[in-house]
């Protein structure tokens, strides 16, 4: 699963872009989560590093390009940048903020065909962690990184991943707890365990994970909220 997320503030460049990451998909084939921004600013509020990869473009009415990645630095330093401009001269900036790479407008498709098979090849060599989880049958090896949230429910567990909600085999939401903690797994509740990496928005009582809305218990919303914070500042 790649992750990217494409930060256009005009619609039909946003949406070219986007056409292009499906199509992408669909010839390599690759598995690909995308998500849209029409500004810096609404990338940048409450950001957590949660994606492989950033199609940002440098000038946007709001917040442009370049303050927004300066600001995921702060947090990230892995997300692949990719700047997507006008002119080249702008693109030379970019390397200030540890862009990988940039692309000119309007972007054709095998320019960002070119561009998404080096980033697939850059994240084929980042090395991933995996942890070992119980399920029907036997222990399985997952990547951490796959695992959106795992939930407790009529006393069964439920690993939650991009796939959807696999059975779990039978045991305890706190044992897993602490085989998980070094892979930045935190509960926010009795019920959820959550990969930080996840954690897109905070509300009073809820956080959303993915595309799935998770309650915080009270009791818990201290150190969760710490844990969070630790995990985004590095």
């Amino acid at each position: 699963m790649i992750r990217i997320a494409i930060v256009e503030d005009e619609e039909k460049c946003r949406e070219l872009l986007e056409n292009h990451a499906k199509r992408f998909a669909r010839e390599e084939p690759a598995e690909l989560e995308i998500t849209a921004f029409s500004d810096g600013l609404q990338l940048v509020e409450r950001y957590t590093p949660r994606f492989d990869v950033i199609f940002l473009d440098i000038q946007m009415p709001q917040m442009d390009g370049m303050e927004a990645a300066r600001r995921i630095r702060e947090h990230d330093e892995d997300v692949i940048l990719i700047f997507v401009t006008n002119l080249a001269q702008m693109a030379l900036k970019a390397f200030e903020v540890s862009a990988t790479d940039f692309v000119i407008k309007p972007v054709s498709y095998p320019a960002f065909q070119q561009k998404m098979k080096k980033v697939v090849r850059m994240l084929a060599k980042r090395p991933q962690s995996f942890v070992m989880l119980p399920f029907k049958g036997g222990m399985q090896k997952m990547p951490a990184e796959e695992i959106y949230y795992i939930e407790v429910r009529d006393h069964r567990l439920y690993c939650h991943t991009a796939e959807g909600e696999k059975l779990m085999a039978s045991g305890t939401l706190s044992a897993l707890e602490a085989k998980l903690a070094e892979a930045h797994f935190s509960r926010c509740n009795s019920c959820y365990l959550v990969n930080l990496r996840y954690v897109s928005s905070i509300a009073r009582d809820s956080i959303t994970v993915g595309e799935d809305t998770l309650a915080v218990s009270r009791s818990r919303k201290k150190a969760f909220l710490q844990e969070l914070a630790e995990y985004v500042g590095g």
